[in-house]
């Protein structure tokens, strides 16, 4: 039972220090020619850039002119089923145990879903200690799916963000879907369904009503049943978009409110992180190579904003070469030690990345502070 006066949890920023040895690994591989970058302890894949139909209610009201991939959405780019097949298997090879479908894009708008779903089907029975994760925005996890999606995956984060907040039919189909997946989710003890809550500096007044009522659409029963909630600062084409320091402050101090009159009703791990932290121009990212990123073109990419300068960090084609001939290559050597110099570190007001902030609190760390254990480097996104 949780204790009446629960807090939130320490940021996620905090946990950047379990991953001590591998950070020395790649600050090893970034100084040192002819040295061998290990292979990244999260493989992140977005399948495809189909999120929904441009014309559709659920476009319009999504509010996609404020997303950071909006470039891509007009795209119906889609990752091949056998470069993705082909991928799976090489990182399992590679020792690599930990893989999460995401986007830009809706990862459950991949057109050969069901082909997916069978090679993930195939890959459990051989691979057991794998960890499968899901990032989704919600409104695809229909029921069908939901059923594959409990019973494959180890994780699944639900983005509920600017579009579920404001309009009636998109938070009726969110909760809907939402109960689905819990509801399911009970007959897989590992399974860990959570919120990720996104906060902007238009929403921020009105999003911890939202989530009550969403409690309320779904059901306590259900509701109780999430395994975590993050609250994330939202990353915007738009700069106005983004919450302000007075906007962050003072939805933590709401929200805190709120959990504290009905702490029982909410999950055990709750945790707000709105500073984005920004980069500079003597920023050197030693943080990246902790992920490798697929695009849905097949490319594999050196950062996760990438969709803001996607040329200047593209490490190669999956098409060309298997993921081992690319990965730790003298071309994504120099693309991370030259990261400062790509459009999107380099902007005049910097770059609103999460991993200039971990890199402050890795910096200000004890050398031996914190032991380098089994974890989750999905927790940092």
């Amino acid at each position: 039972m949780k204790p009446a006066n629960a807090l939130p949890k320490a940021s996620d920023s905090t946990r950047i220090l379990e991953f001590r040895k591998e950070i020395r690994n790649i600050r090893h591989w970034m100084d040192t020619p002819n040295a061998t970058l290990p292979p990244p302890p999260l493989l992140i894949i977005y399948p495809t850039y189909t999120c929904t139909n441009p014309s559709s209610h659920y476009r319009r009201n999504l509010l996609c002119s404020n997303c950071i991939y909006q470039g891509f959405h007009s795209t119906q780019q889609q990752l091949d089923i056998q470069i993705l097949s082909d991928l799976l298997h090489e990182a399992i090879d590679l020792g690599i145990r930990n893989i999460q479908f995401s986007g830009g894009g809706e990862p459950l708008e991949y057109q050969d879903l069901d082909k997916l779903f069978d090679v993930l089907y195939s890959i459990r029975k051989t691979t057991p200690d794998l960890l499968l994760g899901l990032l989704t925005n919600g409104l695809y996890l229909r029921e069908e799916q939901a059923k594959h999606v409990a019973t494959l995956f180890s994780y699944v984060r639900l983005s509920f963000a600017e579009g579920p907040c404001t309009d009636r039919e998109l938070m009726a189909r969110f909760s809907e879907n939402l109960r689905h997946l819990l509801a399911y989710g009970m007959s897989n003890s590992s399974l860990r369904i959570g919120l990720k809550l996104l906060v902007s500096h238009t929403n921020c007044g009105v999003l911890g009503d939202q989530v009550l009522k969403l409690r309320y659409l779904i059901g306590e029963y259900y509701f109780t049943r999430l395994n975590h909630i993050r609250v994330k600062a939202m990353r915007s084409v738009n700069p106005n978009i983004e919450p302000t320091e007075q906007d962050a402050a003072q939805f933590t101090s709401a929200f805190d409110k709120v959990l504290q009159e009905e702490f029982s009703l909410w999950p055990d791990d709750v945790q707000i992180d709105l500073d984005l932290g920004y980069t500079n121009s003597d920023f050197r990212c030693y943080l990246s190579p902790l992920f490798g990123m697929v695009d849905p073109s097949g490319r594999l990419i050196a950062c996760y904003n990438y969709a803001e300068a996607y040329d200047d960090l593209v490490i190669g084609d999956l098409h060309a070469h298997s993921f081992r001939e690319l990965w730790g290559t003298e071309n994504h050597r120099h693309i991370i030690n030259h990261i400062n110099n790509v459009s999107v570190c380099n902007s005049r007001r910097g770059c609103p990345c999460r991993f200039a902030k971990y890199q402050e609190v890795f910096g200000k760390s004890s050398p031996t502070q914190g032991p380098s254990v089994s974890k989750e480097v999905a927790v940092l996104l």
